[in-house]
């Protein structure tokens, strides 16, 4: 494996570890401005605007990194849920139903960024991803 192989790949770990942890800051930042003060909301949407785009490098990092295509595939359904979640109460601004999707898809984007980053550390040589079993 090449020195840009391994590199890419602890950026991806980083990476990944980083917005599963963005993801759980911006629900808290929901939940002040639903439960403190209302104009909270304005920092969760700056966020947000910032978070959805953060998966591309994830991709980038995680192409480069050659992890796997199951893994380029779970990056690549989180980049894509990640750009829709920004839209859905714009959208749904005339449609409670279709806004009320936007924290039912935070838990979707919550579940994938989860799932990616607890399987990372299997990506660099001679470790594993936490809760394997041995082969022996």
């Amino acid at each position: 494996m090449s020195t840009l192989t391994i590199a890419a790949r602890y950026v991806y770990i980083g990476l990944a570890w980083l917005f599963l942890v963005a993801i759980t800051v911006q629900v808290l930042i929901a939940g002040l401005a639903i439960f403190g003060d209302p104009r909270d909301i304005t920092l969760h949407r700056d966020l947000g605007y910032v978070l959805h785009l953060s998966p591309v490098l994830i991709l980038i990092a995680a192409a480069v990194g050659r992890v796997g295509l199951t893994t380029l595939l779970w990056v690549g359904a989180l980049v894509v849920v990640t750009l829709i979640q920004p839209l859905l109460p714009s959208i749904g601004s005339d449609n409670a139903l279709v806004a009320a999707l936007h924290p039912v898809l935070a838990l979707v984007i919550f579940a994938i960024a989860a799932r990616l980053a607890w399987a990372s550390p299997a990506l660099l040589p001679g470790r594993q991803a936490p809760g394997a079993e041995d082969a022996h």
